[in-house]
């Protein structure tokens, strides 16, 4: 008889002794869970669920664990087995939406998230009804979003995102007139991006920003430089810039002033500084225009009118994408003038760069840079690995340095070449320093190189009126116009 009782006492305990590991581990899974800890609650509620498997609530406190660790897939199929335990539990329907949703399976979010709008029991629930908008919104269903936005607003008026959102889909469906009110509202209960997008998007009055009266004060030129390759002049009136590019747009390096028809380059300043800032933001301009002589083959006035200001600390280049139609008169010479500019002030960088046609793009892949090597301020550039090791401007023989003498003609000697052959064709322009003007130019000329080739000598003169100029070179090989060496060179001309 007492054997029997102490298998009855073991039977009643085993129970009980299960019911009380499955008690601790569900409360230390709820524990970990209130701390965010979901990954330590994953195994928690794995052994509550070996206890008990047929509890929905178990699965459903795993699947949100591991929604919120964006194991998704693991995520929707736990939540499959709670739903198939218990199909009338909202918040079941609700988290297999949102594992769909942020899966992107935005056709399996949308059933799950209406299946939780119809059993969630008040019909209160703002957030079911701007989760189903949004997956309505992903799945370009803009009309049925604007719907349940109005019914989530209706409930909670105090969700500035509903409003934004909607704001958004207005957008898409057209309707301006309700869009920027939207926006609005989003904006003044501190969503600070629905201004800019109202203005990028509708250029909603409200949002046009406030700009500062333009300051008319004349600024002087602070800098001139020339671009080797091109002879492209750059006059910096206010405005720095960290280097420039002439680039073509499908890579490499423009190696010449001669641009081929339709094919596409890239002029850009990298990194502009010195606008006359709207709080933080800059407005900026970006303009250019095309002559042959005095004519206008056209004009742009300012090629970012519909971009708005930029913030300030976001401005990393501005650039102008060109290409040239093929010209009537394909040996004519052409005059590109760009301009990026400060709408605030007068402040602006000018570029200056005559130009011929031809077939193609002088470009390379492949170029040599020199910087002050030769003397001081002067700058070189070269393809074909072509280089020179002194330059000297000489008059009966004698070398003159930079100071140089008004109207009067100079030898350029070029001497300890490299791949630079003797007969070569070159031009040449004086670049006034204080002004960017072109003031003397000359080329394009055939010479044969003396002195047994050691030494390249080509005849060049000085402008009339005194001050300091930049001078700018380009010397191309004459059975070989692919090979080019470019120098701009600083001189005083007294």
């Amino acid at each position: 008889m007492k054997k029997t009782w102490m298998v009855a006492l073991m039977l009643i305990q085993l129970p009980l002794f299960a019911q009380k590991n499955y008690k601790e581990a569900l409360s230390m899974a709820q524990s970990k869970m209130k701390e965010k800890a979901y990954r330590d609650a994953v195994p928690l509620l794995d052994k509550a669920i070996q206890f008990k498997p047929k509890i929905a609530e178990n699965y459903y406190l795993k699947g949100y664990c591991l929604a919120e660790q964006s194991k998704h897939e693991e995520a929707i199929t736990t939540l499959d087995r709670a739903i198939q335990l218990d199909a009338k539990q909202w918040r079941y329907f609700k988290k297999r939406g949102d594992a769909y949703y942020n899966s992107k399976l935005y056709d399996k979010s949308l059933p799950d998230y209406t299946k939780a709008i119809d059993l969630e029991p008040s019909k209160k629930n703002d957030t079911l009804f701007q989760f189903r908008a949004d997956t309505y919104m992903n799945l370009n269903k803009y009309q049925e979003a604007v719907d349940d936005y109005n019914k989530a607003i209706a409930i909670n008026d105090r969700n500035r995102q509903l409003y934004f959102d909607r704001g958004y889909m207005y957008a898409k469906l057209g309707d301006k007139d309700k869009a920027c009110p939207d926006y609005q509202k989003a904006y003044e209960m501190g969503f600070s991006n629905a201004k800019t997008e109202a203005f990028n998007m509708l250029q909603c009055d409200w949002a046009k920003p406030k700009v500062k009266d333009k300051d008319t004060r004349p600024v002087a030129i602070s800098d001139v430089q020339v671009d080797p390759f091109t002879g492209a002049v750059f006059v910096s009136k206010g405005l720095t810039y960290e280097k420039y590019e002439i680039v073509p747009k499908n890579g490499g390096f423009v190696t010449s002033s001669v641009f081929g028809h339709d094919e596409s380059f890239i002029l850009k300043v990298e990194k502009p500084r010195g606008f006359n800032l709207n709080n933080t933001d800059a407005h900026v301009g970006v303009g250019f225009g095309v002559f042959q002589g005095e004519t206008s083959l056209g004009e742009v006035e300012n090629l970012f009118k519909d971009v708005g200001p930029i913030e300030a600390e976001m401005l990393n280049n501005l650039k102008i994408t060109l290409s040239f139609p093929k010209p009537v008169d394909a040996n004519s010479s052409f005059l590109l003038k760009a301009r990026f500019y400060d709408q605030l002030s007068n402040a602006e960088i000018l570029v200056d760069m005559p130009f011929t046609m031809g077939e193609k793009t002088a470009q390379s892949n492949n170029i040599s840079v020199g910087t002050s090597v030769l003397g001081n301020g002067i700058h070189t550039k070269a393809t074909s690995e072509i280089s020179v090791g002194k330059v000297e401007f000489l008059m009966a023989g004698k070398n003159l340095g930079t100071n140089l003498k008004a109207n009067q003609n100079y030898v350029l000697s070029l001497s300890e070449k490299k791949n630079l052959t003797n007969v070569v064709n070159y031009r040449y322009s004086f670049i006034d320093a204080q002004t960017g003007e072109r003031v003397l130019s000359d080329g394009k000329k055939e010479v044969l190189a003396v002195a047994k080739g050691l030494k390249t000598d080509l005849p060049i003169k000085t402008p009339a009126k005194k001050g300091k100029y930049i001078v700018w070179l380009e010397v191309k090989e004459s059975k070989n116009l692919e090979k080019i060496w470019t120098m701009t060179c600083p001189v005083v001309v007294e």
